[in-house]
């Protein structure tokens, strides 16, 4: 599903693959279980893992866009009622940085399946980004 060089990923009800260069939709996804409004989507580097979340939701889900957007794992990371507004991998998708509304910014290690560092922002974090 993702043997295209560049993939785009949209949720709303639906998740839909989009191929930029050709300006065309190559896949649509009404089968898996959406579980309300998608606050974030964003891809590991190597394009095995989609990372989403929700907003009534305190996990992160990752799904598997080479198996249907099969999930591979969903890990609740926040309490009950906080939003997690942003995802970022990092370089090897070793790691998953996430960022909420309530100040924390977290960091996940998805070999170990732990977080391994959480600490304060000084409000909200709206983005949040690995350097490369």
């Amino acid at each position: 599903m993702v043997d295209n060089p560049s993939v785009l990923a949209s949720v709303s009800d639906i998740l839909l693959l989009h191929a930029p260069e050709q300006a065309e939709r190559i896949g649509e996804k009404k089968d898996i279980e959406l579980k309300g409004e998608v606050l974030t989507a964003t891809w590991s580097h190597n394009n095995s893992i989609l990372a989403i979340t929700y907003a009534e939701d305190p996990a992160i889900y990752l799904l598997d866009p080479n198996a249907d957007c099969a999930l591979i794992q969903a890990f609740p990371v926040v309490a009950e009622g906080v939003k997690i507004l942003c995802l970022s991998f990092s370089h090897d998708s070793t790691f998953l940085a996430f960022g909420c509304e309530d100040g924390l910014v977290g960091i996940l290690n998805l070999r170990l399946k732990e977080i391994v560092e959480r600490f304060p922002a000084e409000s909200e974090v709206r983005a949040i980004s690995y350097n490369n």
